[in-house]
Parts: C-alpha cells; structure tokens; sequence
C-alpha cells in the first residue's frame, strides 16, 4: 500500500515513469527495517490538448470548458496545469457534454480521452460525436398551477433561448419550485418532458 501511495504521489506531479521498491532487512539489533528505492525518472507534462469529431465548436472553444490543460513554465508551477489527473480528466468528460447539452445538442456524447505518450510528453484527445442541434418549440406548463399559466410561464427564461439549454431549464425547474414555496408548497415535484417533434429538429417542452 505503501509504495502505491508513494507512486501515486509522483503521478500526481508529472513523474509516470517513476518506479518504487520496497525491501525489507534486518538491523544489528533484530529490527525489520524497511527501505523504499525510488527512481523519480523525468517529469511528463501535457503538451498536447485535441478534440475529434467537433464541427460546431472550434477546438479552442472546447479547450475553454476543461480544467485539464497544456504545460507552461510561467504559469503551470502555481496552478498545476499540465499535470495530468484521470480524476480531471473524466470531470473534462462531463464538463464537455455538459456544454454541448447547454446549447442544444441533446444527443452529444464524449467518449474516453485518448492519452498518448508522445517524445517531447502527453498528448490527449476527446472524441466527441455532436448529433442534431435541437431548437426550442413550444413551452408550456401542466399540472396544479398555484397562478395564472400566463404569468407563470412569463418567469421561465428558457423561452428566451433559440435551442434547448438544460442549464436553463434546470434554473426554470428551481424557479418554479421557490415560487411554490413561497406558497407553502414544500414538496412540490416539478418533472420536465422534454418532446422531439416527429418532423425537424425541435424540442417541446
């Protein structure tokens, strides 16, 4: 456990190629003594960030939305970027999906980023598959409406938008939940369905 920890460590500073041996002996006294042999190897940072698969979204864009990024001396000692960190890199999965879904594209999906270790460091690559773009249809509210439906849908922001933004609509969900509240209506469950037209690329909600 000891020596996964003390591996891990160094992964987490750049150094993938750094191997660690414990072997244990015996002092003149009858004692085990442990000792750890660590060879650190060269530090590996990420100097290459790519994406596959995008049209929609320029690769600097995308770049925009992820933590994870490229290695520079000036910069990188104070916030650690170019160290490369799976933990990171899956959050950098759904960040990804996430802003494809905030603008439309309810269908996008990011596969597993691709590391390669290249000569001169790590090169990463998201494959993403885009799929359609949906535009916002109708919008309209259902169920037992505490106000007028017109004056109730006035407060949803999601109708200001050109295509389907889930970011919005969860606000919308947490809007209309405050305004129930307000009411005395502590568990009010408010389920969004989302309906694709049969015809075009557009989303009823």
């Amino acid at each position: 456990d000891a020596v996964a920890k003390v591996r891990e460590l160094y992964k987490s500073k750049g150094y993938y190629n750094t191997t660690v041996n414990a072997k244990i002996g015996q002092t003149e006294g009858g004692n085990a003594e442990v000792r750890f042999e660590i060879q650190e190897g060269k530090k590996i940072t990420i100097e290459q960030i790519g994406f596959q698969g995008n049209k929609s979204f320029s690769a600097d864009e995308l770049e925009d939305v992820i933590q994870t990024g490229t290695y520079a001396w000036w910069i990188s000692w104070l916030t650690g970027s170019g160290i490369l960190r799976m933990d990171v890199l899956h959050q950098d999965m759904e960040r990804i999906t996430a802003f494809y879904h905030n603008h439309g594209y309810l269908d996008a999906k990011v596969g597993e980023p691709e590391v390669a270790h290249q000569d001169n460091g790590l090169s990463i690559t998201f494959p993403v598959e885009e799929g359609q773009r949906y535009r916002l249809g109708t919008v309209d509210i259902r169920g037992d409406l505490i106000k007028d439906k017109t004056e109730m849908l006035r407060t949803l922001k999601i109708r200001d938008e050109e295509y389907l933004n889930r970011q919005t609509m969860r606000e919308d969900i947490v809007r209309l939940t405050d305004l129930y509240a307000e009411q005395g209506y502590a568990y009010t469950e408010i389920n969004p369905r989302i309906n694709k037209a049969p015809t075009g690329n557009r989303i009823d909600l």
